[in-house]
């Protein structure tokens, strides 16, 4: 038989003066800022939740909250927290930025649009608010208004390569290809290392017909990137056979897997035409990628109908790629460069 344990009095109150007050909410959102600064995003979930337990309605700790849930994905999460923060206080800029995340990470590019705009109208130096206006503008095709927002974006942040990157794909698609290669100059400027930018480089000189700058460009980003870049190395293939340089590299490590493998069995001759146009549905049949495939597949085709010596044949193909795809795409450029020929 178990008895109770008695505790006398004054022991009792000995234990509740050594025991550890509980935080409040400032101090808890105080910590989650600094496991913030450490990237420590679970600690910080941790302690901002323990805040809105104490006090529900206090809004820095729900737009912190909701920070932390878009860092971790929780994109719905961020949006229901961020929706609460500026229902309680709709004059924090910040909170319309971080929203305009949420919103663009769910897909809601327009919405957005509307809390990034909102943000510069309270605070028109957040740089940051101005390159993802712009970003979401270029996905929804508004082109001229993303130059326009990553130009503003460059003047605020002109040490940032990723502003110059993404000002040049605006850039190409509006057909600029001078101020697009600047852009792309000075982004590789700030960050050498880059391999998106020297694929994007080598895009543009392949284009302009400068092949040999074009495939030193995708050897450095191949060489950068050695598990991804498969683009880069698809037109780095065509590009050393046309010049006769595949030698013994006959592979020249194309893609291996899914729908760029297949593309490159194709440019090298693993695929016939027809094998390779049966592959693009069973990508996927709906959607801006089903175009972009189809476009893709015949411009591929075409690349290697010049390879074989059938230019009547990959005049065709180039123009089927033309009439599926549009200028947002390098390889509609480069066919269209191609065509004119």
């Amino acid at each position: 038989m178990r008895f109770p344990i008695r505790i006398r009095p004054a022991l009792a109150a000995a234990i509740l003066c050594c025991a550890a007050p509980a935080q409040k909410p400032e101090e808890l959102v105080a910590k989650a800022r600094q496991s913030i600064d450490r990237r420590d995003y679970r600690t910080a979930l941790t302690d901002l939740n323990s805040a809105l337990r104490g006090q529900p309605k206090y809004a820095e700790a729900l737009r912190w909250r909701g920070h932390v849930h878009t860092v971790l994905g929780g994109h719905a999460a961020a949006l229901r927290d961020l929706d609460a923060a500026l229902a309680l206080d709709s004059s924090n800029s910040w909170a319309y930025y971080a929203r305009g995340m949420a919103k663009h990470n769910l897909g809601d590019m327009a919405a957005a649009i509307v809390d990034y705009t909102e943000c510069l109208r309270l605070d028109p130096n957040n740089y940051k608010a101005v390159e993802w206006r712009g970003f979401s503008k270029a996905i929804l095709g508004d082109h001229i208004g993303a130059w326009a927002d990553f130009t503003r974006g460059v003047a605020l942040d002109h040490d940032n390569p990723w502003v110059y990157f993404a000002r040049a794909k605006s850039l190409l698609v509006l057909g600029e290809m001078p101020h697009a290669k600047r852009d792309l100059q000075q982004a590789l400027r700030l960050d050498p290392k880059d391999p998106h930018t020297h694929a994007q480089l080598g895009f543009l000189e392949a284009t302009l017909g400068d092949e040999k700058t074009a495939l030193a460009h995708f050897d450095r980003a191949v060489a950068l990137d050695q598990k991804g870049q498969e683009y880069a190395r698809l037109w780095r293939y065509w590009l050393r056979a046309k010049m006769g340089k595949l030698g013994e590299s006959a592979s020249l490590d194309l893609p291996e897997r899914g729908w760029a493998g297949d593309v490159g069995r194709a440019l090298a001759g693993g695929l016939t035409p027809a094998q390779l146009l049966q592959r693009v549905p069973t990508y996927g049949v709906e959607g801006a990628e089903y175009r972009q495939r189809r476009c893709e597949a015949y411009f591929y085709l075409g690349l290697r109908s010049l390879l074989t010596a059938h230019p009547h044949e990959a005049h065709d193909f180039l123009v089927k790629a033309l009439v599926r795809g549009d200028r947002t795409m390098p390889e509609w450029r480069a066919a269209l460069r191609l065509t004119r020929k």
